[in-house]
């Protein structure tokens, strides 16, 4: 019939417009891995000698953040597992490959040492070049007998010098022991303040004051993990879903509302800034201040603003990156849109977009490491199935969140 023609027509243009946006050429990858390693040269002994103590397990070591700063990339590596030998690095090349150098070197990150950085799983770099880094303290979060917990710090460490200029220690009222994942991190230059997601299951905001150098916590519904059914991915299985809460974090670039969701959990919700920084903020008060943003078609894990005001974040059965426009009236439900990804660019590159950072070309960095397949031991590290970490980039044509604020002079710490 000419119904059934024109929405054949109607449903052929469309797919080829969607096509056509997410062209398999739509990001270049900037660094792969079948199974992660590290350049065994800054380690000061053989890659041999790790394996035979122990210390290096490559089944266990998986990519999760990254961030740039100048021309140079950091990425966390989770002590998720025993076996991982520095969890904060640079990529760098050696004879061609992709290698990971421990930043900072690898005796500060000695998990057995106090002062040691034990667990990394984001980083913020500013335009001043000071990265800020959230160490959860725990170790073995996946190895219940092995499991240690530490206490949390914030590490804000000039990146040229390596000096390290401010630590802050979170109170067990902030990061409960032995529960608190303090998963992600934004930085609000413009206020002074740093939020933290806190992805255990019930989840939790903590709020850092740079100035006065404390923090506190707020604890809400909207932050914990639903529970879901197994959710089928793009490589076509299906993975039951862990109970993780408060995950994805996002600042808008005006610096005046605070984006975030759980893992578990496919609402999107919003907060103003004014309501969090204030260290007396009721539940009511709280409560009040929350808004649903809308219902995302999938899971997602961390999620980024670039400085024009458009979100970031995957859609994780969907395999790809969507981009997302808030403003007064509109939802994410109605109104995201693809940026790449789908079955046309190659699901490989694409599953389980992790983490976001920003180049100052313009350019939209993600780290993708099939985590799905890691907490269930089903990481295919024969090269069968193709590399399974990458680091992606793709042009958006805009710089990060907190480029507003690069004119600024930096904060004084303490």
């Amino acid at each position: 019939t000419q119904a059934a023609t024109q929405a054949a027509t109607q449903a052929a243009t469309q797919a080829a417009t969607q096509a056509a946006h997410v062209r398999a050429d739509a990001f270049e990858v900037l660094h792969e891995w079948v199974a992660v390693e590290y350049d065994w040269e800054a380690m000061g002994t053989s890659r041999q000698a790790w394996l035979n103590n122990g210390s290096f397990i490559p089944e266990n070591n998986a990519i999760a953040g990254i961030k740039q700063w100048r021309d140079d990339i950091y990425v966390s590596v989770p002590r998720w597992l025993p076996g991982v030998p520095s969890t904060l690095n640079k990529v760098v090349v050696r004879d061609g490959r992709s290698v990971l150098q421990p930043f900072p070197p690898v005796a500060d990150q000695d998990p057995s040492s106090r002062a040691g950085i034990k667990y990394v799983q984001s980083m913020e770099i500013d335009p001043h070049g000071r990265m800020w880094i959230v160490d959860c303290g725990f170790l073995n979060l996946f190895d219940e007998e092995r499991f240690e917990w530490h206490t949390p710090r914030l590490i804000i460490l000039d990146i040229d010098s390596l000096k390290v200029l401010h630590v802050h220690e979170f109170s067990p009222h902030v990061a409960i022991p032995p529960e608190s994942f303090l998963n992600d991190l934004v930085l609000d230059l413009k206020h002074g303040f740093v939020y933290i997601s806190d992805a255990r299951e019930q989840g939790g905001l903590i709020v850092y004051d740079v100035e006065r150098d404390v923090s506190w916590r707020f604890d809400h519904s909207t932050f914990a993990a639903r529970s879901l059914m197994p959710l089928t991915f793009c490589d076509h299985r299906s993975y039951p879903i862990g109970p993780t809460g408060f995950d994805g974090i996002a600042l808008h670039p005006d610096a005046t509302t605070l984006y975030y969701c759980p893992l578990a959990s496919f609402e999107l919700y919003s907060i103003p800034v004014s309501v969090i920084t204030n260290q007396s903020t009721t539940s009511q008060q709280l409560s009040a201040g929350i808004s649903h943003r809308g219902t995302r078609p999938s899971i997602s894990d961390g999620m980024a603003f670039d400085a024009a005001g458009n979100l970031y974040f995957a859609d994780m059965q969907g395999c790809s990156v969507r981009k997302w426009t808030p403003d007064g009236s509109s939802n994410v439900t109605d109104s995201s849109s693809v940026l790449i990804g789908g079955e046309i660019a190659g699901p490989r590159e694409l599953q389980w977009a992790d983490t976001f950072g920003f180049d100052q070309n313009g350019n939209l960095l993600i780290a993708t490491n099939r985590l799905q397949q890691f907490v269930n031991g089903e990481t295919d590290y024969s090269g069968a199935s193709g590399s399974n970490y990458h680091l992606l980039s793709t042009h958006i044509g805009h710089r990060s969140y907190m480029e507003p604020e690069a004119q600024r002079s930096p904060a004084p710490l303490h």
